[in-house]
């Protein structure tokens, strides 16, 4: 955990050069973003089952799941796998982070985080198997354009995820408010 909040701390200084949106739009956003990760955990499903249909596909085509026999069925057979797996670990981070993110709690936002962490080093190691594959020149720039297109969709998400986090607390940041609260000398009417 301490190194994701390396990789977290590192992002905000980055993404802090790039302006900022309006005080409103960030209580917006912050206030609606579980609905938005609702939607998006939804359509998860949806992936997902086409990731079992896709890895089953692979599988029925190669006949086995062993790359000493077939190299390169074997592995488009595995970015079939791993793109099922990111599905499923998606899904259930979104699902897992609506009742947070509906409270306003940084555990909500760091779930969706730790989702744009995983699409990214996912999308990494995609890029790793596809260019081991044999294949044409213009494979090779198909994945790699995909690959470009990949990361600056998620270096947007990550801009407007680092735009809300502060409309998320987290514990230790709700018990010291509280403590506020309470310490606070009581007036007395005249």
């Amino acid at each position: 955990m301490k190194n994701i909040q390396i990789i977290e701390d590192t992002l905000a200084r980055w993404l802090s050069a790039f302006p900022s949106l309006p005080k409103g739009g960030r209580a917006w956003l912050g206030r609606n973003l579980w609905w938005i990760i609702l939607i998006l955990a939804i359509l998860g499903i949806f992936g997902t089952l086409a990731g079992v249909g896709q890895y089953l596909g692979a599988l029925a085509r190669t006949g086995h799941a062993n790359i000493y026999i077939d190299p390169v069925a074997d592995l488009n057979t595995s970015v079939y796998l791993l793109s099922f797996i990111e599905s499923v670990i998606t899904t259930v981070l979104y699902f897992m982070a609506i009742a947070p993110l509906k409270e306003g709690k940084k555990r909500g936002w760091n779930r969706v985080f730790y989702v744009q962490l995983l699409g990214t080093l996912f999308a990494v190691i995609g890029l790793v198997i596809n260019l081991v594959m044999p294949g044409s020149p213009l494979l090779v720039i198909g994945f790699l354009f995909g690959f470009t297109v990949g990361l600056l969709l998620q270096a947007f998400v990550f801009y407007f995820l680092f735009q809300v986090r502060g409309e998320f607390t987290s514990r230790s940041a709700r018990a010291k408010e509280a403590e506020v609260v309470t310490k606070k000398p009581a007036t007395t009417k005249k």
